[in-house]
Formats: structure tokens, sequence, C-alpha cells
């Protein structure tokens, strides 16, 4: 990572993390791992997205496998690397 990323005071944007993956993330998934960024749980999540448990739950494997992560703690580290 270079010091010039480290530095960077853009705001995150849906478009700076598509940039890094692997295929793009849609603007609810984007919410989502926003969301997991804040160590919310799958239920936390359902909540405030008003969807259930399960379909975050579906969502959050589409992110890992959208950014090459295997778990939670991965894909908010994507996001501190911006």
């Amino acid at each position: 990572m270079s010091y010039r990323r480290l530095r960077n005071n853009d705001p995150l944007s849906i478009d700076r993390v598509n940039a890094v993956a692997l295929s793009p993330l849609s603007a609810r998934e984007f919410e989502i791992l926003l969301n997991i960024a804040q160590g919310l749980s799958n239920k936390q999540i359902a909540i405030n997205q008003n969807l259930s448990a399960h379909t975050i739950k579906w969502h959050t494997q589409n992110i890992f496998s959208k950014l090459g992560v295997k778990n939670r703690t991965a894909a908010a580290q994507v996001l501190v690397q911006l």
C-alpha cells in the first residue's frame, strides 16, 4: 500500500470499492458492506435494511465473493485500505 493511498481524503464511495473488487457491488451490497465494517451483526443489518437475516447472509456471501475475501474482517479491511 502506498503512502498516497494512506493519505487519501476522498470520501468512501461505491466507485472506489468497485475499483478494487473482482466484480462490481450493487448499491445494496455497498450499504451492507458499510454496515459490516461498522461491526453490525447480520440481524442488526437486517433490521437497518428492512430485510430478512437470510437475505443479508446471501448478500454477505456475494460481497465476500466479489471482494475476493473469506470473512467479515477481511471485507472490512478492504475498506480500511481504500
